[in-house]
């Protein structure tokens, strides 16, 4: 079964302190976009969240500006970040840029089932995507994200088998996101794509183009039998 990834993205302690778990009941897993936050306050922040979501995994997000985030930061900061989340709090998952920030990988060897490797492109489905899922396969990891901006129909359906092939070639877990309204169906496709994880909106907070509500995710994924 596919499961929902909520966002949380707040700006400062208050917005961190005002979320309530109530308004996600029925995310599988909160994914703490970071970058929303200036950095200073992450830390103070973060034993608010994790106790406030103590009941459900959380995945740890610093989206840097290299791939469409908020955080313009040196690969030693963000190593650090992540390092530090890892160390002090009760952590499921960490996001790693692969492509813009894998040399922070030798840094995080010994926590190989939390790495969610990801690539994200906001402008394109980029041409080498074949290639660069096969570069992050070979990297020991939990997850393997890639998510990308088709224009078309046609480079969604492209988009789709090539994950498809992807999943049925690799023995790992794949999340797989068409972004934008032409891609919105990969969102709910996951039986089709091979992808074990879809992200959605809660109190109308998108972290992306393209992102269906909560309570629609979970309507849509139960009609089409994922």
């Amino acid at each position: 079964m596919t499961k929902i990834v909520v966002p949380i993205m707040p700006t400062s302690l208050e917005e961190a302190k005002a979320l309530r778990a109530i308004d996600y009941v029925g995310a599988d897993m909160i994914e703490w976009r970071a970058d929303f936050m200036p950095l200073d306050l992450l830390f103070k922040a973060a034993p608010v969240i994790f106790e406030t979501f103590r009941n459900l995994p959380v995945l740890f997000t610093l989206r840097t500006t290299e791939e469409g985030g908020k955080a313009a930061v040196t690969d030693g900061v963000y190593s650090y970040i992540l390092s530090r989340i890892l160390e002090e709090t009760p952590v499921r998952y960490i996001d790693v840029e692969y492509f813009s920030h894998g040399s922070v990988l030798s840094d995080l060897t010994e926590v190989k089932d939390k790495l969610v490797l990801s690539y994200h492109n906001f402008k394109e489905m980029p041409s080498d995507l074949t290639e660069r899922l096969k570069e992050m396969a070979g990297i020991a990891s939990a997850v393997v994200k890639v998510a990308v901006s088709p224009e078309t129909p046609d480079e969604v359906l492209t988009f789709m088998h090539y994950a498809r092939a992807f999943a049925d070639s690799y023995d790992l877990t794949l999340v797989a996101i068409a972004m934008g309204e032409v891609g919105k169906a990969t969102r709910v496709l996951s039986n089709l794509t091979g992808s074990c994880w879809t992200f959605a909106t809660a109190k109308g907070a998108a972290s992306a183009p393209g992102q269906y509500s909560l309570d629609e995710t979970r309507q849509l994924l139960g009609l089409l039998g994922d």
